[in-house]
Order: structure tokens, then C-alpha cells, then sequence
């Protein structure tokens, strides 16, 4: 059904990536053949300490990108370490778990969600802790300060002038949501009724119960909300230095600027326990005035031993289960090696481990699971249905839902809400429009071919996936060289060729058309507008029912794509001789078996059912069984029958080379109405139709809580992408394009102060469609919850008008 991106699209791997899988493959086959031998415990022990003995072994590190130097110099002289590039650790703990990676460096964070998701078979075998703090047991504790003179317990608290560090988050501030909010969910109680986001559900609740309070930082993801918050809910803000912005003095330090409420008349602090003994440090002579709150409500003095609410261990090195007495004694070698006479290979593999002596390797209390390890520190989270908000992510496979599952992990370990629930698979990305409309699910991403639809299916986008700039999707006119079709106008009665209907190729053609007057403003139907404008058209998809629910699309839509089984003698040959009269062989689809279109959904491809039960028109079939469907179906359809394709300019040389197009007799028709100054595929940006991003994420139009969708998926997003824990819009267990478009570098809400023109241009696409149709809200953007969003304009029909006459006077 979407619109193809070819397997082509695989060349935007990094070479690191390609040699990585041929990598994979060798560790793999490897790793198989030893354990066919070694196949109890006691025989994998002593061959591990035998290959210690005589050297032979190389352990094998995961190693993200930043330590590409430190892998070089593990190739040098007898080096015992081999570097395994992973992207983040949540694929260092899958490649130790099958085997192809042998220990890793793991955040407390990613130790607590491996825990978290139950995966088995690694082992903590040493922490790593701050050279600064090596004696601490812990990374931190979290404790609340009162007043001496504080009664009541934690019910006492009620009223209380309470400051807390903020909401921030970054590499050298790792708290996360979970950690940061951990004080108030044990005390504030929750109110539910009235309140549709997660986030005022808290902030009213914490308002409700403290007095004046400083509680600054991000209290949203969605910048129209927070602000909103703040003002609704400005007792929390009332105790800040800074009143109007919700912030201390110095935010390098928010937790020494919190203590300072004390000073300020404060009642209640919740930080560290090693900010609040540096606090009082340096002020003894007040520090008889506060205690510490324990959780079971009684009172300890601050200069003395700490009571805390929350425990952080140490950031560890994990390794298999059958390899974990052999790593620990390998790195205490490499470790004294290195202080010492040490080979550059020792001095790489520890500073890969210790980020270059930042950290210190020490030994864990014992070699034990993850689990074991953090539950003495911290409980493992539980999941819980807050206030009947989850949200139900629509899934169309096996690993989708898989990597669905990792995030939602995640974010039950980093405490945002709302709780994430993983649908079972469904069998396309059709069926998740239709299950998000018909309430089965909550939301899904979509690939940006998918827009049309979704909107015919009252969906809207709550978030916008920002694209890698070189994958952009962009639209190019293509036309025959000297057949006359040198203005938009003059396409009239020609024969089009379309990769899909409704893809993005044939909105983006139908605008700019309306923009320039070609087509009639006034007719909202597209596929009445193409059918009366094209003499002939293949526009796959345009008669099924899930392009056409009506019926109502006409013929002509179809009758070009009658060719793919039957060609016209324009068809090339198998073989034709160039004018130098060299062989030009040809491949087509009886000789060459072409990868499938990447993208297309299983359930959409040929045998699979789907296209045979819903297509009125098999020759019209939006799926990979009709020749002219796709960027590369449309190619061929105007190479065979077509005088105009209407195309997705990614990889379109690529597409042609392979067709055996001759560049010469093809020119690019630009956006102004022009003719581009050469022939080719290759053309500048300025003569695409559009160019817009890759993807987004949608949900049903209208509903009340879709701004929870924005503020889970963008915490998400700040939390996981530091260090990393988990690149969530990367490939994940050799899958692409998984919830997300691997294009994606980010989601920005529509709201959001500094929209990139690409999501500018992908708004515009479907902004022109609800203008023509006089439509309410735009459902191009989510409305938002009682949190409230910011509504974009549409582009009236006078810009439109002033827009054209513009282009026309350039002209």
C-alpha cells in the first residue's frame, strides 16, 4: 500500500553497519560451534580458564560509536579484546544474550530495564564509580528535609512551602522522571476526574497539597501546556527567585538552589543526600534547624547518618552468564596491566569500560543477576493503569511489537506516564488506521504515504517524525524530453503515472496543481480532479476499498494500468543496442526477481490474501503484484505507456539505471512550471513538488488525550537518547523501520516554537485538503486535551490565491 522505498534505501547504512553484519554472522557461527562442545558449565569454566592460560581467546567488548579509536588499537599486537559495535545497550545485552557479544558497560538505568523486561542470561560482574566517590556505595540517595520543629509525619506535610530541583534531565544529570517524582507520588494523592493529561493530573494534585512551592524544570513535553500549567497552577512557582519563568537563579546546581529555600522561608526539600551534607557543610550553625524526613514519617538530624527514599547503584559491566567468572578475572588483569607496563590494547579496553579513568572499575559485592543487584537499591516498578490512562500502541508484527515492549519498559523504569501497552500484532499498517479509529488502539507511526489515508480514516497527527535531511521525501514531475509537456497545463489529456493513489506523489501533484490554477479550486474530490484532468492514469490502489471506501473513483484512474500485464510496443526488448553498440540488457520482471517493495505491509503483498479480497481492479492493485506500482512501477509504467510520472525523488536514478532508462530522454518538470535545464534524473531542490518528512504519529482526531501521546514519546525520547540506553528510532534486532521510520532523528509536536520546513510542507499537504473542504479543526494536528494546543492556521483560500499570482508573475 505505501508508497516504495526500495531496498536501495539500504545504501543509507553506514559502512560501519554493513561490516557490522558480516561481523554478526562470523561471532554467530562461532559462538554456535563452541557451544555445541562446551556444553555443561563445569567444561565452559575450564575451557575458559585454559584459554586465559595460553592467550588464544579474544573476549569480545560492545562498543558504541564514540570509541571507534579505542576498537582500532584493540586490533593491535596480542590484543585479547575485540570490539562489537552496537548502537546502545539495549543491543549490547541482546548480542550477549545470543552470544555474539561476550560484556558491555550498562547504566544503572539500563541495568534496571533488562530487569525490567525479565531477559536472562547476563551477569553484573564489576561497577564502575565515580573516580571522585570511589568509597560510595552508591551513585546517590534521594532524601526530603524539614524543619526540626516538623510534626506529623508525612501527613504533616500538607500546606508546606515545598522547593524541588526540577525537571531537567541531561548527560550530566541523570534523574529521571521516576527518581524526580518519586517523593511526591508517595505523599500527593491523586485526583483523576476533570483532568484528560497525566501532567496536570500531577501538577494539581501537587498544588493541591503544598503550600507555595518552587517546582521548576519541564512539567511538559508540550511547550503550550507547560506554560499553561504554570499559569493555571502558579503556586508552584510562587517560592522560585524567578516568579514569571519558574526557575532558580542558577540551574547548573538545582539542587543547592533548592536548599536554598530554606532560607527562603522553605518547609520542605526533596535532593540528594550529598547536595543536602554539602548544603550544611557549609552552614552549620542553622543545621540543629532541619532534619531529615524519613519515609515512615520519623525525623533524623542532618548532620548526621542520612534516611533516604530512593537508592541509585553504580553503573556496572555485564557479561554472559557462562562467561562471568572468566571476564572478571580478565579485567582485573587488564586493569593492573594498565596502571603498570600496559600494551596500548590494555589501555584501550579500560578506557573504553571507565570512559577514560572517569570512572573506576571496582568489584561488585558479588557476581549476580541485574535483578539482584538493583533490588536492594530500588524496587522494581510495577505497572499501573494511572488514572485509566494508558495508552495502546498498535503493532503490525512480531519484532514491532518486540521493540514496542523494550519502550514500554522503559518507560515504566523512567517513571512517564502514561503507561504504554504493546497490541498484539496486527497484519498491516492498514488495519492500525482502522484499529486506532475504531478504538481498539491508541495510536501508531505511520510512514508519510500513509497520510491521506489516515485522514480519511478521522485520524490526526499528534507528533512529526524530523527526518535525516538526505531522506527527505520529496516529489519530482517526470516527463519525455521534446514530447511537448513543458508546462503544468499542457499535461492536460496526458497519460499519468502515479507510484500509488494517495501517496504522497499524487496530493503533492494535486496541490500544486489547485495552487496554479490548473486544477479547480472548488472540486474536493482528488480523484475526480486527476480522472477529469489525465486522459488515462495508473494510480494503484485508487479503485480498492481502502483507497475508495465509496466506489466512486473513475476508470481512467485504472486503464493505464492495464500495460502492466499487456505493454505497449514501446516496451523495450530484453536486449537493444546503444549507439555505440554495446548490449544493453534489460531486466525485467521475468528475468529478474526484484526485491520487494520496502515498506509495503506482508499482508499487501502477493499471496497473502489481502489484495484479492479487497481490489475491485487487480490490475490496479496497490501492492507489489502489479508491475507499475511504486517509485519503480511508475518509472516503468512511463517508460512502457505513460507520458507523466508523478514520483518520490529518492534513489530515482537508482530506479532508472536498473529499468535501463537512458537519462537523455527524460527532463524533470519543476514545481515554477519549467523545464529543468537538463535532462536526467539528478535535479536541484527547487524543482521538487514538495519536500516533506518521513513519517508521524497519528491518533483519532479529536480525542481528549492525545497530548499524553506527545509527553510520553518526547520524555521518552530526552531519557533514552543520552548515553545511550536505547536508540528508539534505530534498527532493533536487525528489523527496519519499527514503529518508527528509521529516518527519524526526532518527534516535534506541531506545536512546537521552531517547525523545520519539511514538517512546515508536510502540514501544508493536508492543510489544502481541509481548506477545500471547509473542514473544522485541522486534522492535521491532534486538538489537545484540557492542557490545551495550539491550533497552525490554515492557509486560507486568499493566500492561496496571492501565492499563485506570485508564482505566476515569476513566471
Amino acid at each position: 500500500m505505501i508508497t516504495d522505498k526500495f531496498n536501495l534505501r539500504l545504501g543509507a547504512t553506514s559502512r560501519g553497519e554493513f561490516s557490522y553484519k558480516r561481523y554478526f554472522a562470523t561471532v554467530s557461527r562461532v559462538s554456535r560451534a563452541m557451544l555445541k562442545v562446551c556444553s555443561t558449565t563445569v567444561l565452559l569454566l575450564v575451557v575458559a580458564f585454559g584459554a586465559i592460560a595460553s592467550g588464544q581467546q579474544q573476549e569480545r567488548v560492545c562498543a558504541i560509536a564514540r570509541y571507534t579509536a579505542e576498537c582500532e588499537q584493540l586490533q593491535r599486537g596480542a590484543s585479547e579484546v575485540v570490539c562489537v559495535p552496537v548502537q546502545d545497550s539495549v543491543e549490547c545485552a541482546q548480542r550477549i544474550r545470543n552470544g555474539t557479544a561476550d560484556f558491555g558497560v550498562f547504566s544503572a538505568e539500563s541495568v534496571l530495564l533488562t530487569s525490567s523486561l525479565g531477559w536472562e542470561g547476563l551477569t553484573v560482574v564489576k561497577e564502575l564509580r565515580s573516580s571522585e566517590r570511589i568509597r560510595e556505595p552508591v551513585d546517590f540517595h534521594t532524601a526530603v528535609v524539614v524543619r526540626s520543629s516538623h510534626t506529623g509525619g508525612v501527613d504533616g506535610l500538607r500546606g508546606l512551602r515545598y522547593c524541588h530541583p526540577g525537571f531537567y534531565y541531561s548527560r550530566t544529570h541523570r534523574w529521571t522522571e521516576r527518581v524526580l517524582k518519586h517523593f511526591e507520588r508517595l505523599v500527593v494523592p491523586v485526583k483523576c476526574e476533570d483532568f484528560n493529561t497525566v501532567t496536570e493530573i500531577e501538577a494539581a494534585g501537587t498544588s493541591t497539597f503544598f503550600g507555595e512551592s518552587c517546582r521548576p524544570g519541564v512539567w511538559s513535553q508540550i511547550p503550550k501546556e507547560d506554560a499553561d500549567l504554570k499559569e493555571k497552577y502558579s503556586k508552584l512557582c510562587a517560592l522560585c527567585p524567578n516568579v514569571s519563568s519558574c526557575s532558580y537563579d542558577d540551574v547548573t546546581n538545582s539542587h543547592q538552589s533548592a536548599l536554598q529555600c530554606l532560607e527562603r522561608n522553605g518547609d520542605v526539600v526533596y535532593s540528594s543526600v550529598l547536595e543536602v551534607q554539602r548544603f550544611f557543610a557549609d552552614r552549620t550553625a542553622i543545621a540543629n534547624d532541619f532534619s531529615y524526613l524519613c519515609p515512615n514519617g520519623t525525623l533524623t538530624p542532618v548532620n548526621g547518618p542520612a534516611c533516604y527514599w530512593m537508592s541509585q547503584p553504580w553503573p556496572t559491566v555485564m557479561s554472559s552468564n557462562a562467561k562471568a567468572i572468566q571476564i572478571s578475572t580478565r579485567i582485573e588483569a587488564w586493569l593492573r596491566n594498565s596502571q603498570t607496563s600496559s600494551s596500548v590494547w590494555e589501555t584501550a579496553v579500560i578506557d573504553i569500560l571507565t570512559r577514560h579513568n572517569t570512572d573506576k572499575i571496582v568489584a561488585a559485592s558479588s557476581i549476580q543477576a541485574p535483578v539482584a543487584y538493583i533490588r536492594p537499591h530500588r524496587p522494581l516498578p510495577i505497572p499501573s493503569d494511572f488514572c485509566q490512562t494508558t495508552a495502546r500502541w498498535c503493532t503490525t508484527s512480531v519484532e514491532e511489537q518486540d521493540k514496542c515492549k523494550v519502550l514500554a519498559s522503559a518507560g515504566l523504569t523512567t517513571g512517564v506516564y502514561p503507561l504504554l501497552e504493546c497490541n498484539n500484532p496486527t497484519t498491516n499498517r492498514i488495519n492500525c488506521l482502522r484499529e486506532i479509529s475504531s478504538e481498539q488502539a491508541d495510536f501508531a507511526g505511520i510512514d508519510s504515504n500513509y497520510g491521506y489515508l489516515a485522514r480519511q480514516s478521522n485520524l490526526a497527527a499528534a507528533l512529526y517524525q524530523e527526518t535525516e535531511k538526505e531522506k527527505y521525501s520529496s516529489v519530482v514531475v517526470l516527463v519525455h524530453e521534446g514530447k511537448g509537456h513543458d508546462r503544468f497545463e499542457k499535461l492536460r489529456d496526458s497519460k499519468a503515472c502515479f507510484p500509488e493513489f494517495g501517496g504522497i506523489a499524487s496530493i503533492a501533484f494535486v496541490n500544486v496543481g489547485r495552487s496554479r490554477g490548473v486544477f479547480d479550486r472548488n472540486e474536493c474530490n482528488y480523484g475526480h480532479l486527476m480522472s477529469e484532468f489525465f486522459s488515462e492514469a495508473c494510480a494503484p490502489g485508487s479503485r480498492d476499498d481502502l483507497h475508495d471506501a465509496s466506489g466512486e473513483h473513475a476508470e481512467s484512474l485504472c486503464a493505464l494500468c492495464r500495460y502492466a500485464e499487456k505493454p505497449t510496443p514501446r516496451e523495450l526488448g530484453n536486449y537493444q543496442e546503444d549507439d555505440e553498440g554495446l548490449n544493453t540488457e534489460r531486466p525485467n520482471g521475468d528475468d529478474v526477481e526484484e526485491p520487494p517493495v520496502e515498506g509495503i505491509d506482508p499482508a499487501l503483498r502477493q499471496n497473502d490474501g489481502v489484495g484479492s479480497s479487497v481490489d475491485r481492479n487487480l490490475l490496479c492493485a496497490a501492492s507489489d503484484t502489479n508491475r507499475y506500482y511504486g517509485t519503480r512501477g511508475a518509472l516503468r509504467c512511463l517508460q512502457e505507456a505513460g507520458e507523466v510520472a508523478i514520483v518520490e525523488a529518492q534513489n530515482l536514478a537508482e530506479h532508472a539505471q536498473f529499468l535501463a532508462m537512458n537519462a537523455s530522454d527524460y527532463r524533470v518538470l519543476c514545481r515554477n512550471g519549467s523545464l529543468a535545464a537538463y535532462t536526467g534524473f539528478d535535479v536541484d531542490e527547487e524543482c521538487y513538488l514538495t519536500t516533506i518528512v518521513d513519517g508521524e504519529i497519528v491518533v483519532r482526531r479529536q480525542w481528549d488525550k492525545s497530548d499524553n501521546i506527545v509527553h510520553v514519546l518526547s520524555s521518552l525520547d530526552v531519557y533514552l537518547q543520552n548515553d545511550p540506553d536505547f536508540r528508539m528510532y534505530n534498527i532493533f534486532g536487525g528489523q527496519r523501520n519499527l514503529l518508527f521510520e528509521d529516518s527519524a532523528l526526532g518527534l516535534v509536536s506541531p506545536q512546537h516554537a521552531e517547525l523545520g520546513a519539511s514538517v512546515k510542507n508536510y502540514i501544508r499537504l493536508f492543510e489544502n485538503i481541509e481548506d477545500c473542504q471547509n473542514a473544522a479543526p485541522s486534522t492535521t494536528i491532534a486538538p489537545g486535551g484540557t492542557g490545551g494546543r495550539a491550533a497552525i492556521l490554515t492557509v486560507n483560500f486568499f493566500l492561496s490565491v496571492v501565492l499563485a499570482g506570485i508564482i505566476a508573475w515569476r513566471l
